[in-house]
């Protein structure tokens, strides 16, 4: 959780006092490793990962509608790649 510094608080007002933010934030949380959140380590154990690592800030998750993991699509893909598999599964 190195990205971005400071606590939830911190982050808070820095958000609101240069970019006017209104809506509300969560707080950070680890993705890899054993410290994970439960749902990150579900995911990355059950897609092409294979339990590896998030690599980077938009890697994409498609999950169904019974919450299987569908696919893993890392963070250079772009969204509209992953069209026709979000529609297969609609």
């Amino acid at each position: 959780m190195g990205q971005e510094p400071g606590t939830d608080a911190e982050i808070k007002a820095k958000a609101i006092a240069n970019y006017n933010v209104t809506f509300q934030m969560f707080s950070k949380i680890c993705v890899n490793g054993t410290d994970a959140a439960p749902i990150y380590q579900f995911l990355r154990t059950n897609s092409s990962l294979n339990g590896g690592k998030i690599g980077w800030n938009f890697g994409k998750f498609l999950v169904s509608k019974s919450g299987g993991v569908i696919g893993y699509y890392g963070p250079g893909t772009d969204p509209f790649k992953m069209r026709s598999d979000i529609e297969n599964n609609l």
